[in-house]
């Protein structure tokens, strides 16, 4: 799911495991910038290559990376659902300035197709419920417009065609098979809005706030962002109530993603402050009066992406700025949060979108910057 750099991104990106609490979603923003394509070059997969690092004291953690899109510029924005354990990624191809998706059954990848024109490149994808098709909330800055795009498998169509102009951050939640966007738009005044049945409505003047989420649970939509130098938490209850996560980095939060488990009792959350460059990650057990925060990576953070595992432990992909690194951090049943280094190869991991399959296994959509690929990993065991 947003960042402050050239893009914003969303999420998310999991499905929720078999778990004890009903997990409804997590948000994720997206963001960058490009043009059509006329021909579609077919995919070429790169050879599987096997990433192995001590996890403890012995034995390996490995990773299996795969390039899934190397034809052009693509990657920017990547988003991850899933349905069933199965991938579907769309990102943003800079040349074409088209959306591009690809899915993956049984381990075979579908040829990439384009699935919207976006000049600046932000984009969400999420499954629907009960069928394989894929819902792309889409901003297109040279239009200023707002797009919801779908394709039941007779090619990619609009849903729904707003007119808010220049999107800062998108989110997009579902709820069985209604989708919930949610965007800031700038301007001269910097609002929150969401989308339901069509129509568009006002959440808050956000003031300078660069990022939004999105997610629904316990019958209404849910939403983070940050105004001022808050960062917010509401949810609907007949109208917006209001709760504060903390005070001082909201208007440097460069990028965020949530979900809400159950009866929107519990909320987990995590976010860059991009002054710092940290990677924070916050828990809510009260549904969003108070909030218990903790400090993942201290530093050289620059995006991240929540995945949940079984009775909702979080888990988080995030881009390491110094050494370029695509990361994943969890936190272990003793309440202790571990990292791991899961591609080093070159400048890779921006744009990073996680999503958890209902066998705890750990899927991840990224940007490789030096190569200009859209590249996909995946987890050998749980963590």
């Amino acid at each position: 799911m947003v960042r402050m750099k050239s893009r914003r991104k969303a999420a998310a990106r999991f499905v929720h495991a078999a778990a004890a609490a009903a997990i409804i979603a997590i948000a994720g923003l997206g963001f960058a910038g490009l043009l059509p394509s006329c021909d579609e070059l077919p995919l070429k997969l790169e050879a599987k290559r096997l990433v192995e690092e001590a996890a403890g004291g012995g034995g390996g953690i490995v990773w299996s990376i795969e390039t899934v899109i190397n034809s052009g510029d693509v990657g920017q924005s990547a988003s991850i659902s899933l349905f069933g354990n199965n991938p579907r990624i769309v990102g943003w191809d800079v040349g074409s300035r088209q959306v591009k998706f690809v899915k993956s059954n049984a381990g075979v990848w579908s040829s990439p197709e384009s699935a919207k024109y976006s000049n600046q490149g932000k984009c969400v994808l999420k499954m629907l419920a009960s069928t394989d098709t894929p819902m792309l909330a889409v901003s297109d800055g040279a239009s200023d417009e707002f797009y919801l795009v779908s394709n039941n498998g007779s090619g990619w169509t609009n849903v729904f065609q707003g007119t808010r102009s220049s999107m800062v951050s998108i989110g997009l939640a579902m709820n069985g098979d209604l989708t919930w966007p949610a965007f800031i738009r700038s301007g001269a005044v910097r609002e929150a809005w969401y989308v339901l049945s069509g129509t568009e409505t006002l959440i808050d003047d956000v003031n300078i706030g660069v990022c939004i989420a999105i997610e629904y649970a316990d019958e209404r939509p849910h939403v983070v962002y940050g105004s001022g130098t808050d960062i917010v938490y509401r949810r609907w209850v007949g109208s917006w109530s209001r709760s504060v996560v903390t005070t001082g980095p909201g208007q440097f939060m460069q990028d965020c993603d949530f979900a809400v488990l159950g009866a929107g009792t519990i909320i987990e959350l995590c976010y860059v402050d991009g002054n710092l460059a940290k990677l924070v990650y916050s828990v809510s057990t009260n549904g969003g009066t108070t909030w218990t925060e903790t400090t993942v990576a201290a530093n050289n953070c620059g995006s991240c992406s929540l995945g949940l595992g079984p009775a909702g432990v979080p888990c988080i992909a995030y881009f390491e700025t110094l050494n370029r690194n695509l990361m994943f951090a969890y936190k272990t049943t003793d309440g202790v949060w571990k990292t791991e280094t899961v591609d080093a190869e070159g400048d890779v991991g921006y744009d990073a979108s996680i999503a958890v399959d209902g066998n705890a296994r750990i899927h991840i959509a990224y940007y490789d910057t030096t190569n200009g690929d859209l590249k996909y990993a995946t987890r050998s065991t749980p963590w």
